[in-house]
C-alpha cells in the first residue's frame, strides 16, 4: 500500500510539473511517465485519463496559489493586516513557482469549454469576496476606509502581484536580469504594492 501511494505521489508531482510547463494541450502522458520515471503502462494502470490527472494537478496549483489566501480572508485579522499578508503570500508563492500565473490564466482562457471544471474555483473566489466585502462594509461604517468596488479591488491586487510574473521573461531579457536579481527586485517592491493597495481604500 505504501509503495502504491509513493508511486501515485510521483505521478501527481510529475503531472503537475509537466502541465505547468506545457499546459493541457502540450502535455503528453508519455512525458508524465518519463518525468515520474515509470513506464507508460504503469501510468495508465494508476491514471487512465489525462483529464483526471489534469484536474488533480490544477487543483494542487490552485490550492497552492489561493488556498492560504482564502484562509487569510476568512480569518479575524484586521483588514490592513489581511492586505499585507495576502500580498506577501502572493509574491512569496509565485517567486517560488513563477510559472503558475501563466499556467492558470492560459488554461482558463484557452479552454472556455471547461466551465464545469472551473465552476468550483469560481465559487471559492466569490465566497471569499463576499467574506471580505462584509468586513470592508463594516470598516466603511466605522469611517476607516472608503467604499470600493470589490471587483476593482481584487483586480488591483491581482494586477500588482501577478503582472510581474506574467511578463517576467520580457523584463529579464530587456534588463539582463537573472532570477536572483528579479526576485530581489520583487522583494523590494513588495512593500510598495502593499502601500498602493492600502492607499486606494484608506479614507
Amino acid at each position: 500500500m505504501e509503495q502504491s501511494s509513493a508511486v501515485e505521489r510521483k505521478i501527481i508531482d510529475a503531472a503537475r510539473e509537466v502541465f505547468v510547463e506545457n499546459g493541457y494541450d502540450g502535455a503528453k502522458m508519455r512525458d508524465i511517465a518519463a518525468r515520474a520515471n515509470i513506464n507508460i503502462s504503469m501510468l495508465h494502470y494508476y491514471y487512465r485519463s489525462k483529464d483526471n490527472l489534469f484536474d488533480i494537478a490544477f487543483n494542487q496549483v490552485f490550492s497552492r496559489v489561493y488556498g492560504r489566501i482564502f484562509d487569510v480572508v476568512a480569518s479575524d485579522a484586521d483588514i490592513f493586516d489581511k492586505i499585507r499578508t495576502i500580498v506577501g503570500l502572493y509574491i512569496d508563492t509565485l517567486t517560488e513557482e513563477p510559472l503558475l500565473p501563466n499556467f492558470i490564466f492560459n488554461e482558463v482562457t484557452q479552454h472556455p469549454e471547461s466551465s464545469e471544471r472551473f465552476a468550483k474555483y469560481k465559487s471559492f473566489i466569490l465566497e471569499s469576496i463576499a467574506v471580505l466585502q462584509k468586513q470592508m462594509d463594516a470598516e466603511v461604517e466605522k469611517g476607516r476606509i472608503r467604499r470600493v468596488d470589490m471587483m476593482e479591488f481584487f483586480m488591483e491586487i491581482e494586477s500588482l502581484c501577478m503582472y510581474p510574473f506574467l511578463t517576467r521573461a520580457l523584463w529579464q531579457r530587456i534588463f539582463d536580469m537573472d532570477d536572483t536579481s528579479f526576485n530581489a527586485m520583487l522583494e523590494r517592491r513588495k512593500q510598495s504594492f502593499i502601500d498602493s493597495i492600502i492607499k486606494s481604500i484608506e479614507k
